[in-house]
């Protein structure tokens, strides 16, 4: 009897876990941020002009982001669009201290990151603006939507 409560409940969680996934997957389409952004996607990466690809890998959302030759891929969760130009997630990190609860703004074709708070709290952004100096976030215009397998851009090598 209790190895059947186990298997239900072990059934359960992973049917919940996949539908969670399923909105995350739906809410990255839906919201159409799939593919590769720049801050100028004719310049290569670097910290000036950071490139940032989403894509989907293994039924999850990703943000892989380049700058100087170092790129960081982390998982995306609890993706929700609160509004037809905002759309919300969790991008989980190995530590509260990169950890974020994160908002994009799209701006026309343009996205920017609209609100930003670390899991311990700190405001980073807020209303597209860096809480520390006050300037506003980049804005960043779509590179490609072709995303491979693996979260690289097919169709330019430097966008990704």
């Amino acid at each position: 009897m209790c190895k059947q409560l186990v298997a239900v409940a072990c059934f359960n969680f992973l049917l919940v876990a996949s539908a969670t996934a399923d909105s995350d997957v739906d809410a990255l389409i839906e919201f159409d941020l799939l593919g590769a952004w720049a801050v100028d996607c004719a310049k290569p990466p670097s910290r000036a002009n950071l490139h940032v690809a989403f894509a989907i890998r293994n039924r999850t959302p990703t943000r892989t982001v380049r700058a100087n030759g170092s790129s960081e891929t982390m998982v995306m969760r609890n993706l929700r669009i609160t509004a037809p130009d905002r759309l919300v997630y969790y991008l989980g990190g190995a530590s509260k201290e990169s950890s974020y609860n994160m908002m994009v703004a799209k701006i026309g074709e343009e996205i920017r990151s609209h609100e930003t708070v670390r899991a311990d709290g700190a405001v980073i952004i807020k209303n597209g603006k860096f809480v520390a100096s006050g300037e506003p976030t980049r804005l960043f215009q779509r590179c490609s939507h072709q995303i491979s397998a693996n979260g690289t851009d097919r169709s330019c090598e430097r966008c990704v």
